[in-house]
C-alpha cells in the first residue's frame, strides 16, 4: 500500500479516501484474486481506523477532554444524549438495567434515580447503549481489532461535558 502522498495528481479530498492500490493483469487475475486483494486492503484500512479512533478517544479521556471510558460513564453519557461517538468492543455483553420512561441506562439498580420508576432488567445493556446512541444521532463503531478498548469495553466522545451522575 502506498502513502497518500503517492497520488499528488488527485485532489486532497480524493487522496484521503484512497485506502490502497494493487496491480491487476486482466489475463492473469480472476475476480476471486481481485476480490481477495481488495478485501485485504479494506481490512488493513479498517484495522488502522479502529486503532486511531480508540487511541484518540483514550487520549482525550485521559486529558480530561470531551471523552469518557468505562461502562458506567458511557451509559450515563448516553442517558443524557451527550454521546457523539460510541466505541464498543465487538462481542462484549453486560447485563444491566434501563428506564423505559426517560432512557436512563445502568449496570445495576432497581429504581431510576431520575424519575423514580422501576428499571427494566436487560440481558445486554450494551445493545441498549448502542440503540440509544443511534436514536440520538450519534455514531457507533464496533471495534473488532485488538486495542486498549478491551480493558474498558466502551469509550465515547462527548458533545458536551457530562453533568454529575444522579444519586442512587
Amino acid at each position: 500500500m502506498r502513502s497518500r502522498s503517492s497520488w499528488p495528481h488527485l485532489p486532497r479530498s480524493v487522496q484521503e479516501r484512497v485506502a490502497g492500490t494493487f496491480a491487476v493483469h486482466p489475463r492473469e487475475d480472476d475476480r476471486g484474486t481481485i476480490r481477495g486483494r481488495s478485501e485485504a486492503i479494506v481490512q488493513r484500512y479498517e484495522w488502522a481506523e479502529e486503532q486511531r479512533l480508540v487511541a484518540e478517544a483514550l487520549e482525550r479521556s485521559a486529558a480530561g477532554g470531551l471523552a469518557v471510558t468505562g461502562l458506567r460513564d458511557c451509559l450515563w453519557g448516553a442517558s443524557v444524549a451527550a454521546v457523539g461517538q460510541l466505541l464498543v468492543q465487538d462481542g462484549a455483553e453486560q447485563a444491566g438495567a434501563v428506564c423505559d420512561a426517560d432512557g436512563y441506562l445502568a449496570v445495576e439498580g432497581e429504581q431510576c434515580p431520575i424519575c423514580g420508576r422501576a428499571l427494566r432488567r436487560t440481558p445486554d445493556v450494551l445493545d441498549e447503549l448502542v440503540q440509544s446512541v443511534i436514536d440520538e444521532g450519534g455514531d457507533v463503531e464496533h471495534v473488532t481489532t485488538d486495542t486498549a478498548l478491551r480493558e474498558h469495553v466502551t469509550a465515547v466522545t462527548l458533545r458536551f461535558p457530562l453533568p454529575p451522575h444522579p444519586a442512587g
